[in-house]
């Protein structure tokens, strides 16, 4: 009951401002001006992405559960996928991409869900002066992703717990709307790729999550 109240929740926003934005196109004096146009069109698109992004968590986290979440594998350039993916923050997230040699052999739809949803973490938990920084690095036979941010940080007996679906952190200073998904649908891709997932954070000093994924052979 508690999940199903939050989700309504929060997909009542969307469909709010979607409701609104169709309202003003219906508008004569906003159909006939270009700008006012385009403006709540961008609304629209943008609240149904939303409301597609948190219906998706779903899905994928319940197929994972029942062990029926179909992977499309494929060998990527990690750099080229990340920076793309970072073009779409219009320069609010900065970058350290050092494994422009590596490749891996990823879900490339999973892969950048799994980032976005770390990134979205970020940015909701430094409501100050966000700094989020996305970084790459080969390590031997291995690529480490990190999202670091400087944001509050995570308690140490909340680490493990933060992972578990419906899991919120209780009494957070940000105030941070959701139904605790998004960590839980990143664990979920993680070991269906047999990725390690790896987290270092100090509360009020921000926090640092880390994926290790195999390179791809050269074969």
């Amino acid at each position: 009951m508690d999940f199903m109240y939050k989700m309504t929740h929060e997909l009542q926003t969307p469909v709010s401002s979607i409701t609104l934005a169709a309202n003003m196109l219906e508008n004569p004096s906003v159909s006939g001006t270009p700008e006012r146009l385009a403006k709540y069109v961008r609304i629209v698109k943008e609240e149904s992405n939303r409301m597609q992004w948190h219906i998706d968590n779903v899905l994928h986290i319940a197929k994972a559960e029942n062990r029926t979440l179909l992977l499309k594998p494929e060998k990527t350039a990690v750099d080229s996928l990340v920076s793309n993916l970072l073009s779409r923050y219009d320069g609010r997230i900065s970058s350290d991409l050092k494994a422009s040699e590596a490749s891996v052999t990823v879900d490339r739809q999973h892969f950048s869900n799994v980032l976005f949803n770390l990134i979205d973490n970020a940015l909701k938990y430094t409501p100050v002066n966000p700094q989020i920084w996305v970084c790459t690095q080969q390590v031997a036979d291995k690529v480490v992703v990190s999202v670091r941010d400087n944001g509050i940080g995570i308690p140490q007996h909340e680490q493990k717990k933060i992972f578990n679906n419906f899991y919120r952190i209780q009494n957070n200073s940000a105030n941070v709307k959701g139904f605790g998904l998004g960590l839980s649908y990143v664990q979920q891709i993680a070991q269906a790729h047999h990725w390690n997932l790896e987290l270092e954070s100090q509360e009020g000093e921000g926090s640092d999550f880390r994926i290790v994924l195999p390179v791809s052979s050269s074969a």
